[in-house]
């Protein structure tokens, strides 16, 4: 299994050159890459052995191997990405057959927006990520509510998942786990988060 060994003290030799192939790349993308493999990695075999575990009349079509797909790893501070004024930041990217640092402009109408609806909520690890053939960071902010107390058998949630396919989904689960209601809004186009309606 492939695991993320640096050179360090205990570990001094690596059964790779990983700098020599890929040189620059940063290690918090490499952690990503080798996290990503190895989840789908361990997927396949969970429902591959879940397969065969089954009866043969019911177990249907076996899987198939886990498909190249497009992560867009977190944008870490300080070492992906930096905000160096208050319109502007540089990001951490791969241009030229290099990384390299890359000076960003902020939309005034989005950093603004930010600033106002998001100033009491704790700011997480913002995503690059491409929709179209263009590319957007992505600002993730969270935030915590005091729900009412009520008892729990007349309650319902709402529960929003903010997605890369559909702008969200939503569903209105009941006490019992089902989902009553769910609907899927799909992205305008050229739409980021804060123009979304």
């Amino acid at each position: 299994m492939v695991r993320n060994q640096t050179i360090h003290m205990r570990n001094p030799i690596v059964s790779y050159d990983f700098s020599a192939k890929c040189y620059k790349f940063p290690s918090y993308l490499r952690r990503a890459a080798i996290v990503e493999a190895l989840g789908k990695v361990s997927s396949y075999r969970s429902n591959l052995a879940n397969w065969e575990a089954a009866e043969s009349a019911k177990r249907g079509k076996q899987p198939s191997l886990p498909q190249v797909g497009y992560v867009y790893p977190a944008m870490y501070r300080s070492g992906m990405f930096v905000c160096t004024e208050m319109y502007r930041a540089t990001v951490n990217v791969f241009i030229r057959n290099t990384w390299d640092w890359v000076l960003v402009d902020f939309r005034k109408s989005d950093a603004d927006y930010i600033l106002r609806r998001c100033k009491n909520c704790k700011e997480c690890v913002l995503a690059l990520q491409k929709r179209g053939k263009k590319w957007f960071l992505d600002f993730v902010f969270q935030t915590s509510a005091k729900l009412p107390d009520v008892p729990i058998k007349d309650t319902s949630i709402l529960a929003v998942d903010l997605g890369l396919s559909s702008a969200c989904t939503c569903s209105i689960m009941t006490r019992s786990a089902r989902s009553s209601e769910r609907n899927f809004f799909p992205f305008r186009e050229n739409a980021t988060p804060w123009n979304m309606r």
